[in-house]
């Protein structure tokens, strides 16, 4: 998480929804919680922040996520 939290070069959006796939891959139920309102501010969803509880569905959710974000996913 530090990685993604400190060292990218993205969009505070991006990083976000980064950091929001990586805890859902890993089951940190509490760093999803304490990302996802951090996604929103940044411009996301609560419709996007739903879906990246499937981050696999996400990625080829041409609806609710634009090419950069699926990238991400």
């Amino acid at each position: 998480m530090g990685e993604v939290r400190n060292n990218l070069t993205v969009s505070p959006k991006l990083r976000e929804l980064a950091m929001c796939v990586v805890a859902v891959l890993n089951g940190a139920e509490y760093e999803f919680h304490h990302h996802a309102p951090e996604f929103i501010k940044a411009g996301g969803t609560v419709e996007q922040v739903a879906a990246l509880r499937k981050p696999d569905a996400s990625a080829k959710d041409l609806v609710l996520f634009d090419a950069a974000e699926r990238a991400a996913i």
